[in-house]
């Protein structure tokens, strides 16, 4: 009698309805949205660099070093390794049952740093990629618009100005550089000016070795103590280069790099990563927001931030935004709406024709208020998100070939190694 006396009384239906209709819209407003969903990511990739060393050197000096350690954790499920000419590439899966990935991970990046010292000399130290399980939500492309060549150092720097900036930005989880040019500072020798001054370029590479401040420059004892001595200043600037003393002459006379060498700063070469838009080198950099926010405000965000940044940026200088989730999870919300809309309405026409306008009413009534429903739900439970499942086409870019159409652009598809 309750129920019955609670469905009949009109003021508590009213109140019900409005209750869900009121719950429902501030969950829809709030829930995140995203284009793909989280995945536990149980694959990570171990990469090595060894050099010059040929790919059975690599298989036995450093993949069955770095698999023999990484066999020491219990999480993992399986190991294969691919050993190729100076690099080696070593696959871990873990165990189904292994839900959060990341202790295991951190884990797994102690033992690699255990098993450094073990490695041979003139091996980089391995690097452990665990961070490929979704997409990035805004992917942006900084290329050259001036005179002559393109200056790959100067979108270097501007690339890492963007990235600081989007980290900086809040609800951002992840930001990455892809096609990061890295400096160097050259001394070329003058071959008539090093003959004349009577040393080789071996002594005169010692002499620079010898002034950087990560080396020490002897020490200072007394009867008490003993202190450690170094240079001030390290050897990152051309001119602290230039000033590096080589020997004193008999009439006291410093003779110093910049009197027998150029000293310039260029890229390095070989390049690591290129990244290769419209047909031009440049630097690419994606960010990605955090799982438990709406694409579309971020996205906005991100977008304010670029449009800033583009503002300070020298004319010779272009940001673009290659790729940004608004526009898919947009398009597939309006899409869900519409079909909602259309069955809606097929459901109201065939009742109208066989129950007549009063149940047709009824109808019309449950169904958005179970929407409503089920999305109020959705927010009381913590559920993650709504998520949508996009088909798109994978854009990839390989140095002379162009992107073509539109579809999910993933900067590591569309960089190139080439150390």
């Amino acid at each position: 009698m309750k129920v019955i006396h609670a469905i009949t009384n009109t003021r508590l239906l009213i109140l019900i309805t409005a209750l869900l209709i009121v719950s429902g819209l501030a969950a829809f407003s709030s829930l995140p949205r995203a284009e793909d969903p989280i995945i536990s990511n149980r694959f990570a990739n171990v990469t090595t660099s060894f050099p010059g060393a040929s790919a059975e050197r690599v298989e036995t000096l450093v993949t069955e070093v770095v698999e023999n350690k990484l066999r020491e954790l219990s999480e993992v499920k399986l190991l294969t390794s691919t050993s190729r000419p100076g690099v080696s590439i070593v696959t871990i899966e873990l165990k189904d049952e292994i839900t959060e990935p990341e202790p295991v991970w951190s884990k797994a990046r102690d033992k690699l740093s255990d098993v450094a010292p073990f490695l041979p000399s003139g091996t980089a130290p391995p690097d452990l990629d665990s961070d490929h399980t979704y997409a990035f939500t805004v992917i942006t492309a900084l290329t050259w618009a001036g005179p002559g060549d393109v200056d790959v150092l100067t979108l270097g720097r501007y690339a890492k100005e963007l990235a600081k900036r989007l980290r900086t930005l809040s609800g951002t989880e992840f930001v990455d550089e892809y096609a990061m040019p890295e400096e160097e500072i050259q001394v070329n020798l003058r071959t008539a000016d090093t003959a004349a001054f009577g040393s080789s370029s071996i002594q005169i590479g010692d002499s620079l070795s010898g002034a950087d401040a990560k080396n020490s420059a002897g020490q200072l004892v007394s009867h008490f103590s003993r202190f450690g001595l170094e240079i001030e200043s390290e050897l990152d600037s051309i001119e602290r280069i230039k000033q590096v003393p080589l020997v004193v002459a008999k009439n006291g006379h410093i003779i110093r790099v910049e009197d027998i060498a150029t000293v310039t700063r260029s890229q390095k070469t070989p390049e690591s990563e290129v990244a290769i838009i419209d047909g031009e080198p440049g630097v690419i950099v994606a960010a990605r927001m955090e799982p438990i926010l709406r694409v579309d405000q971020w996205t906005a965000r991100a977008k304010a931030t670029i449009e800033n940044f583009e503002r300070d940026l020298p004319s010779n200088v272009n940001v673009t935004i290659l790729f940004d989730q608004q526009g898919y999870t947009t398009t597939r919300l309006v899409d869900l709406g519409e079909s909602l809309l259309i069955g809606f309405t097929l459901i109201l026409i065939v009742l109208f024709i066989t129950l007549g306008v009063r149940a047709a009413i009824l109808v019309a009534i449950a169904l958005p208020l179970t929407c409503m429903l089920t999305l109020s739900l959705m927010k009381m439970t913590a559920s993650q998100s709504i998520r949508c499942q996009l088909q798109v086409d994978r854009c990839v870019g390989y140095y002379g070939r162009q992107c073509r159409g539109y579809g999910r652009y993933h900067p590591k598809l569309s960089t190139q190694g080439t150390g």
